[in-house]
């Protein structure tokens, strides 16, 4: 009886423990808000609360990234306008004046003028005894980038005298956009008063032949006004045609936008200038009757001359381009025009056909170009401006000395083009 009695309570006591159990936890959950739903409610809200502080903090990290990477912008920027702004028009390769992207400066145009209003010295009647030579050419004679001593002409008469030919005057005639017509009418309006005993024609194959054509001529105008850059140096754009030009005070906009003006105006065909046309493989019926007339014209003046009891000759000057190398020249002039990529171009081809015209009508003939080429190309000599593209003072005075040598050993017989 004893062991039954102790089991009973053991199991009394156990169901004591059970009821007390369930009655703290019934009064738990009553305090707490208890039942069944909302113990389910209870992570949910959880969750909901987790999402919404994870988007907050998320919302604030892409905040902060996108402050720093404009932070990072802002400062490159700066940089890039800084490290631009030490740099001069020269290295930029243009000047932004007055609403306008130009050519950077390289030099101040002499304005000097003679009584003739050339940019020469003065001369008068010719002394008892002289040589006389007219120079005859356009902007490459005018010489206005340098001064009057360091001008082809006076660099040609200062070779012929220190070559012990004392007697020898040298009168360069010449102004920009002339071709062989204008110097024509020069020399029939001025020759009487020369009395030439040689005249020269300083002849540039690259635009003396289109100058010569009225027709290639007006393409050209049109041209000059709507091209953006007539020559790889020059550069004529307008502010209001600059693209992308949003901060004018801004040299890394003028930049960019110079460059993608650029860049824009010379694809296809019709970013070509019409001058570099002459270098074509194949010459349309423009540049035929171009050359016609040239060869006329240079019969006429030859004739002209004979009439004034002058030797005639013909100087072939170089080109920028030309003075590269064939190759390296043309490179250089699709790099600037992508058009020429499609078309065939020979940079020696009108010295040849120059070469064969003169041939045909007995004129002398130097060829300054490969001369010019070998100085530039092997001896690391820049005889043209890098921009303007005419010679400068050094390619002045070797082509002054090169015409003297020739104007010298054609007087005796010899060969001075080599």
């Amino acid at each position: 009886m004893g062991k039954r009695t102790g089991r009973n309570a053991s199991e009394g006591n156990a169901r004591i423990v059970t009821t007390s159990s369930r009655k703290s936890t019934e009064t738990e959950s009553a305090r707490t808000g208890g039942g069944d739903s909302g113990q389910s409610d209870k992570p949910a809200a959880a969750a909901d609360a987790k999402r919404g502080l994870a988007a907050t903090a998320g919302r604030l990290g892409w905040g902060k990234k996108l402050l720093f990477l404009a932070v990072i912008a802002g400062a490159a920027l700066l940089l890039a306008e800084a490290g631009v702004r030490c740099l001069s028009p020269l290295q930029l390769g243009f000047r932004y004046e007055n609403g306008k992207f130009k050519p950077p400066k390289e030099f101040d145009l002499d304005r000097s003028r003679n009584a003739l209003l050339l940019h020469d010295v003065d001369h008068g009647p010719k002394p008892p005894g002289a040589t006389r030579v007219v120079l005859l050419g356009d902007s490459y004679v005018a010489a206005w980038s340098v001064p009057i001593p360091a001008t082809v002409g006076r660099r040609l008469e200062h070779h012929l005298h220190a070559a012990g030919a004392a007697d020898y005057e040298v009168i360069a005639i010449g102004q920009p956009e002339w071709g062989q017509r204008e110097q024509l009418r020069a020399l029939q309006d001025l020759g009487p008063w020369a009395q030439p005993d040689w005249v020269v024609t300083l002849f540039l194959p690259f635009n003396d032949v289109r100058d010569n054509s009225p027709a290639l001529e007006r393409i050209a105008g049109e041209q000059y006004r709507a091209m953006a850059r007539m020559r790889p140096g020059w550069t004529h754009v307008s502010a209001d045609d600059a693209p992308w030009f949003w901060v004018r005070s801004s040299v890394l906009n003028q930049l960019l936008s110079h460059r993608l003006a650029v860049w824009s105006g010379h694809r296809g065909r019709s970013g070509i200038p019409i001058d570099y046309f002459v270098y074509a493989a194949e010459q349309d019926d423009l540049w035929q009757d171009a050359w016609r007339q040239t060869e006329e014209l240079i019969v006429q003046i030859r004739e002209r001359s004979s009439g004034f009891g002058a030797k005639y000759a013909i100087v072939s000057a170089s080109a920028p381009h030309g003075v590269l190398g064939a190759d390296r020249g043309l490179r250089h002039l699709v790099k600037t025009y992508p058009g020429m990529r499609e078309f065939e171009w020979d940079l020696d081809g009108p010295d040849r056909r120059l070469a064969r015209i003169c041939r045909l009508h007995g004129i002398p003939l130097l060829l300054l170009e490969p001369i010019f080429r070998a100085q530039t190309v092997e001896k690391g000599r820049r005889l043209h401006w890098q921009y303007d593209g005419h010679w400068n003072i050094e390619g002045n005075d070797l082509a002054g000395q090169r015409i003297a040598q020739f104007i010298l050993a054609s007087e005796t017989g010899g060969d001075a083009r080599r």
